[in-house]
């Protein structure tokens, strides 16, 4: 008898997406429990232990994602064993499409991502104090603090222009440090909002 996978959700819902290259896209947010880091500015502090999390099979996942792009976030993800789950949501089609739909995942870059798990983009925000990143990934998102040095930002990581600059909890200070930098580097670096804040939507 096989084994059933269940996995820590937070929560499931379909908003906009509010950040990055896909910004204003329709998608549907699976939040996992669990992190393997603890950061100060971390704006889903609920999701770094598993108390608040539902146990839910692939199954039920699944069937709750009925955006044409589902985003898989956390906490951190890539702590989960996600291969058959990304599996699953490929080969459910969107409703009322033949197409397949698109699996994202947004990680904090600390682990390495399977290729085996096929996922079709990858988005990273390298968190302090080392800001290393160990994955493959489509776009970086940093968000920007007081003492935020651009030194750190992996710029041969992504394709220029998808290097996002998110001011810390919208502060002035970090508003006005982003600002500065996009304007030094306007190649590579873009400025980055939480659209769904701004909107009011989750």
């Amino acid at each position: 008898m096989n084994e059933v996978i269940t996995f820590p959700v937070n929560e499931i819902f379909t908003s906009i997406q509010g950040e990055g290259c896909h910004m204003g896209i329709v998608s549907t947010f699976v939040r996992f429990a669990g992190c393997n880091l603890a950061c100060d500015f971390c704006d889903s502090k609920e999701t770094w232990t598993e108390e608040q999390a539902t146990q839910m099979t692939i199954e039920e996942i699944v069937l709750q994602s009925t955006a044409s792009r589902i985003i898989i976030t956390g906490g951190e993800p890539t702590i989960h064993p996600l291969k058959e789950l990304i599996r699953a949501i490929h080969v459910q089609p969107w409703i009322g499409r033949k197409e397949a739909r698109k699996v994202a995942i947004e990680t904090n870059g600390t682990r390495m991502i399977d290729p085996h798990w096929a996922i079709d983009w990858v988005t990273c925000s390298p968190k302090a104090p080392n800001y290393d990143v160990y994955c493959n990934c489509h776009e970086l998102k940093y968000v920007v603090t007081e003492d935020f040095n651009p030194n750190v930002i992996a710029w041969k990581a992504v394709s220029k222009g998808r290097i996002w600059l998110q001011p810390e909890s919208h502060k002035q200070e970090s508003i006005e440090k982003a600002i500065r930098l996009v304007m030094q580097y306007p190649e590579y670096l873009r400025m980055g909002v939480q659209l769904h804040k701004v909107l009011g939507v989750r």
